[in-house]
């Protein structure tokens, strides 16, 4: 498992008083980490589980802004996958953030889903947050939840506290796909929507 070597700099990293150096906490948990790659396994098994790779997928669907999805592999075989939103503009810069924090998590536990969020928002992005951070951060977590309910044979939802409702009502959105018309409207709807979003 390999190590990191920190180095401090009484100067910048480290202040002395008393003859004693003292470390930022967020340094001391993050040296941590690097040394203890899988904290508090949640079943037994789970230190030979690790993620192996973060992919980010760009698609273009051919109308209005790009769509990002992420892959997580893992040394089991299990991939998860999750979506990214997305901004017309935005999407390569939300795409470099998908990679740059895939990095913290090869060769750690899929399943150490709170540790995850909790380091990309305050050893990753020190406490500053935006929305390409908060959109990889949504779409790799979701590919994790993904990852926990195959490993454990269960729906997401049943890891998140069950259900609230048994079906949910969904509209088109015919703003966005060119009903502006009754009868594009009317076309929309003969199709399969009971209820469409206009402008």
């Amino acid at each position: 498992m390999p190590t990191a070597q920190i180095s401090l700099s009484t100067s910048s990293l480290a202040a002395r008083q008393n003859g004693c150096c003292i470390i930022p906490p967020a340094l001391f948990l993050w040296s941590h980490r690097v040394r203890h790659q899988n904290l508090f396994p949640t079943a037994e098994g789970d230190l030979l589980c690790n993620v192996t790779a973060v992919s980010p997928f760009l698609v273009d669907p051919g109308t209005g802004k790009n769509w990002l999805f992420v892959k997580v592999d893992t040394s089991e075989g299990i991939s998860g996958w999750g979506e990214c939103y997305t901004q017309a503009d935005r999407d390569q810069s939300i795409v470099a953030h998908v990679r740059q924090l895939g990095r913290y998590l090869v060769e750690r536990s899929p399943l150490h889903i709170k540790h995850f969020t909790y380091m990309a928002y305050n050893d990753f992005a020190g406490k500053r947050g935006s929305m390409e951070l908060y959109s990889a951060v949504s779409g790799i977590e979701q590919a994790l939840w993904d990852i926990a309910g195959k490993r454990f044979g269960v729906p997401v939802y049943n890891l998140l506290g069950w259900p609230c409702r048994d079906k949910i009502r969904v509209y088109a959105n015919g703003w966005y796909h060119g009903a502006k018309t009754p009868k594009r409207t009317r076309q929309k709807l003969s199709r399969w929507w009971r209820v469409v979003l206009l402008p």
